[in-house]
């Protein structure tokens, strides 16, 4: 369940594309860690958790280095909020 979240988070449909949750870095990270956790606990689940553990990794390093989504500057309201 978590994997097809993922998947609809990074290739969501055209009209889900303005809600913030689409752009937040910050909730893939922690969905990203929630799922390696889970995955863990399967016994052939251990391959799937190191990616989604290293996926994890690198979008805390983008959120560090204060990288930000394109498609998050395309979709601001009129007044700039998002």
């Amino acid at each position: 369940m978590f994997a097809m979240f993922m998947i609809a988070l990074e290739f969501p449909l055209p009209p889900l594309k303005k809600f913030a949750i689409h752009r937040s870095i910050v909730l893939r990270i922690v969905l990203l860690l929630f799922q390696s956790f889970l995955a863990i606990l399967f016994y052939q689940g251990t391959n799937a958790a190191i990616w989604s553990f290293i996926a994890a990794m690198c979008y805390t390093r983008a959120q560090i280095l204060g990288e930000t989504m394109v498609v998050a500057k395309e979709n601001r309201g009129k007044d700039g909020g998002a």
